[in-house]
């Protein structure tokens, strides 16, 4: 990790989610009022990360909020059920037993097993005044409660994304190391993983994602790696088998990192495409896919902060992505029509809130934005 991201990731504990929380149960943002979901005084983190997805089977998208706390050896989780109204229920202790984890700076929610249920993948991760492994976890979906893996493995991921990356069917986990140990956890399909460390070459990443071509070769994209073919970022080309093919340098503006991204397709052309978002010198743009193994630069969309996660989703029919940026103005999510980049309701998204997702509510057909303000879960209608 540079020296930039380190001293980034300080900034942002000395204005991170602590402090004291309003028990209020609703509280007037710049767009409308807002009501609470739950108050984590007594169970706060440092950072945030969410995911959204159906936890429980009933065709609402629910919400996961996880994070990591400086300098402890434990964090923790949070599953918030939707409501047929479209309101939260935080049901963290009902669906996993208990709410801490190692820590992590990402969280995602996705059927890995293929049994019809989403399950929940926890990347290890801590950071403070120094960075350190912790372990993994898998919350699988076991019938109404979720069942606890720990992964044997420790990581230091600061990057984490996943893809089916082998095409088998399967979702897989690309997990960052300790500046160098990368996983490739091919996922087997009964439950279990294969932690293959040759794939990835070795190489550390502050993010990454995938993007698979027409002809078969795999795109990976890792950001903030290190010196790889005269690029701190690159898209690594493999073919369709994982064999290494060549890097593809991501130019970074000067004085920053490449510490998060998305995969989306930004000009609607049927290609997807990747985000990258910058901190120190803060910009958030498109790498267009113009061809088979081929990226160009595409439109700066703006150049506010940064946060570590993003959500690729859906605004009334449209693919859409969200941005956020902690504690500060800044955070969009944009919307792809005809060709082009969007920002929806900028109002809606308050600037002191940490933890920003949207979800749906597909009896409605409403759309709600779930965030933290000082030590409180809100929500409200977008």
């Amino acid at each position: 990790m540079s020296k930039t991201l380190v001293l980034l990731c300080l900034v942002l504990v000395a204005c991170g989610g602590g402090g004291g929380g309003s028990t209020s149960n609703t509280v007037t943002s710049n767009a409308s009022v807002s009501v609470k979901v739950v108050d984590i005084s007594a169970t706060t983190n440092t950072m945030y990360n969410t995911a959204v997805g159906d936890l429980n089977g009933d065709g609402l998208e629910d919400v996961v909020v996880s994070g990591w706390k400086y300098d402890q050896t434990s964090s923790y989780i949070w599953v918030m059920i939707q409501n047929a109204d479209g309101s939260l229920t935080d049901r963290t202790t009902a669906l996993l037993g208990t709410s801490t984890t190692g820590g992590s700076q990402h969280v995602f929610v996705a059927d890995f097993d293929n049994d019809g249920h989403n399950d929940i993948f926890v990347p290890g991760f801590r950071d403070g005044s120094v960075l350190a492994k912790t372990n993994s976890v898998m919350f699988w979906y076991n019938g109404g409660t979720f069942t606890r893996q720990v992964f044997t493995e420790q990581s230091m991921a600061h990057g984490a994304c996943i893809d089916d990356v082998n095409n088998d069917g399967n979702m897989d986990m690309l997990v960052a190391g300790d500046f160098g140990a990368s996983i490739l956890y091919i996922n087997n399909g009964n439950r279990s993983f294969t932690a293959d460390t040759v794939t990835l070459n070795n190489n550390w990443f502050s993010t990454c994602g995938v993007i698979h071509q027409d002809n078969g070769d795999i795109n990976i994209l890792m950001g903030n790696n290190r010196n790889l073919a005269g690029y701190t970022s690159v898209v690594a080309v493999y073919n369709s088998t994982l064999q290494f093919q060549n890097y593809i340098g991501v130019t970074t503006p000067a004085g920053a990192d490449l510490v998060n991204s998305a995969v989306f397709d930004a000009n609607g052309d049927g290609r997807k495409d990747f985000i990258l978002v910058n901190s120190g010198t803060p910009t958030r743009r498109v790498l267009l896919n113009s061809s088979t193994n081929t990226f160009s630069d595409g439109v700066t969309l703006d150049n506010s902060g940064s946060e570590y996660y993003t959500q690729v989703t859906t605004v009334k029919g449209n693919p859409a992505v969200l941005l956020p940026v902690p504690n500060q103005s800044g955070t969009r999510l944009y919307v792809q029509s005809g060709g082009s980049l969007t920002a929806y309701q900028t109002s809606a998204f308050i600037d002191s809130a940490q933890a920003k997702t949207v979800y749906h509510n597909a009896t409605t057909g409403k759309i709600y934005v779930l965030q933290l303000i000082n030590t409180v879960f809100y929500t409200k209608e977008l």
